[in-house]
């Protein structure tokens, strides 16, 4: 190869050609690349992926050249190796900025598609709206030259049977009183239309704006179940009421377990535990009354348990603590496991009670299959098992957050959960959570 590249080969001549044509096409790709604006930009993507796949082996080539691989190089020929080697990096940067301009292209088109599609829409509803004014228009016209023409008919008659002998009086009379009710007639017909057209105008306004609420929504949340079970400290299965003994002031620690293995659930566990927001949505979502009438929702329980402000019997859990070890500690843990329960369970929830006191001892959630949820699925089981973590029983509204069975599109804490947790630790001796629409 030494002897192929010295300078008294003949072969040589045809490679250094080669390497300075190449030198040529690399210049002016990267000045016709400068100019990016000016391409097409199916061209561009065409130059991107074609350019791409050559010039790094190429450009290996022009290396080896230059690190005198096949034997040494003169002067002028490792000037233009150098000269070579620098086109071809820097036509090398140039394909690959491509990606920063063809991705926004992309997303721009995309977002005019959707925008003429939202205009394409507006402009059909327009239509339809403009097809029914106009009918009505036409109608109005044509039965105002009806009243035109009758006026005229009649203001001629009136001026014929004036001059008519005064037996004919009474006909005259008559016809002023049908004109009278033409009169009438037309001033309900611009009434009528008046209406509908406030109508129509009141309904395009029910299409357009959006309810309260409504960003709210979370559909598709799939078949949600949950239980839970209450052990004595011997082990077995009771069914009663129980509730937190805290005294006043007193922090629950929630223990995130294994929490590391899903850091994307980390921050859900904080907001459905933590959050002091709430939100307003409107009750025709929610099926509980008409449209323009809202509803209070807290999206976590520290905020929903905090707006408890008349004291109790015993002291309602208000104060969290969210700490992450494996080791199990905190009055409720929270562990999250790939497995599936046996029974289809999302969410199970065992307490550990005092039978003889109504007292909860510790509280154990679990969450199966937690790699196969979505965020909505994720915070929506969470916030029904904390609930049970609390001292709540199920409801029996399928509406609200601690039916059985998730149904609703609104999983939120809502004041029915809210009375439930007042009435528990306030006497009530009842953990099942029951809603008056």
């Amino acid at each position: 190869m030494v002897e192929l590249l010295s300078k008294n080969d003949p072969n040589f001549s045809d490679i250094r050609d080669v390497l300075y044509s190449t030198d040529d096409v690399t210049t002016k790709i990267n000045s016709l690349l400068s100019k990016e604006k000016n391409i097409p930009k199916n061209l561009m993507g065409k130059i991107n992926h074609d350019l791409r796949t050559p010039l790094t082996p190429i450009l290996g080539y022009i290396e080896m050249l230059r690190m005198h691989k096949f034997g040494p190089l003169n002067d002028i020929q490792s000037e233009k190796a150098e000269i070579i080697h620098k086109n071809l990096q820097q036509l090398i940067n140039t394909v690959n900025s491509l990606d920063g301009i063809l991705l926004p292209m992309q997303n721009q088109d995309e977002k005019i598609n959707h925008e003429i599609n939202e205009l394409r829409q507006e402009k059909t509803l327009s239509q339809k709206l403009n097809n029914f004014l106009t009918d009505k228009l036409s109608s109005l016209q044509k039965e105002e030259n009806e009243f035109h023409d009758l006026t005229n008919n009649l203001i001629h008659k009136k001026r014929e049977k004036e001059q008519e002998n005064l037996i004919l009086s009474k006909s005259v009379k008559l016809e002023h009183a049908k004109n009278s009710q033409m009169y009438k007639k037309y001033f309900v017909t611009i009434t009528c239309v008046a209406i509908t057209m406030t109508i129509i105008i009141a309904g395009y306004s029910l299409l357009v704006v959006d309810l309260i609420g409504s960003e709210y929504r979370m559909a598709n949340l799939g078949d949600v179940r949950s239980n839970y079970v209450i052990q004595n400290l011997r082990g077995d299965t009771i069914d009663t009421w129980l509730s937190w003994r805290l005294v006043d002031g007193s922090t629950i620690d929630v223990n995130l377990i294994d929490g590391i293995k899903y850091p994307d659930k980390a921050d859900i566990v904080r907001t459905v535990l933590l959050s002091n927001e709430l939100i307003e949505i409107d009750n025709s979502l929610l099926h509980k009354g008409p449209r323009g009438t809202t509803s209070t929702y807290y999206l976590g329980w520290a905020g929903a348990l905090a707006s408890i402000k008349n004291p109790t019997e015993f002291h309602i859990p208000q104060k969290f603590n969210l700490i992450e070890s494996a080791k199990g500690e905190g009055d409720i843990t929270i562990k999250l496991v790939s497995q599936r329960n046996g029974d289809g369970y999302s969410g199970y929830t065992k307490s550990i009670a005092d039978d003889a006191q109504n007292q909860i001892l510790k509280s154990e959630i679990t969450i199966f299959e937690v790699d196969k949820l979505s965020k909505a699925q994720f915070e929506t089981i969470l916030r029904h098992e904390l609930g049970h973590a609390l001292g709540l029983a199920h409801s029996t509204a399928p509406e609200d957050l601690m039916y059985p069975t998730i149904a609703t599109d609104y999983p939120y804490i809502s004041s029915c959960d809210i009375d439930a947790i007042v009435l528990l630790y306030d006497g009530g001796k009842k953990s099942e959570v029951t809603c008056d629409i």
